[in-house]
């Protein structure tokens, strides 16, 4: 998570990235990219897959797709703090 090499002396991958907040849209956006990725791209659409128990299955949905809208709205407002609110969505 250090940079050895940065002027000024070691630094955080964060601190490189410009904070949290561009660290996981990064993180997110490449996550995105990766060709595995795609299931987890957007939305479960339970009635178009024919998942009756989805809803009872699955309690919290969460997508990549709907993520990174989240970031992109600055949602996340305690990523500099804890991130807890990112950290339920991802995990």
């Amino acid at each position: 998570w250090h940079c050895r090499e940065c002027p000024g002396g070691a630094k955080y991958l964060w601190e490189q990235k410009g904070g949290w907040l561009m660290t996981c849209k990064d993180l997110v956006n490449k996550l995105l990219k990766h060709k595995r990725a795609w299931p987890f791209a957007s939305p479960v659409d339970p009635k178009a897959l024919k998942l009756g128990d989805y809803k009872k299955i699955v309690k919290k949905p969460m997508d990549l797709g709907s993520i990174k809208a989240k970031l992109e709205e600055d949602f996340y407002t305690d990523l500099e703090e804890s991130g807890e609110e990112f950290y339920k969505d991802v995990i």
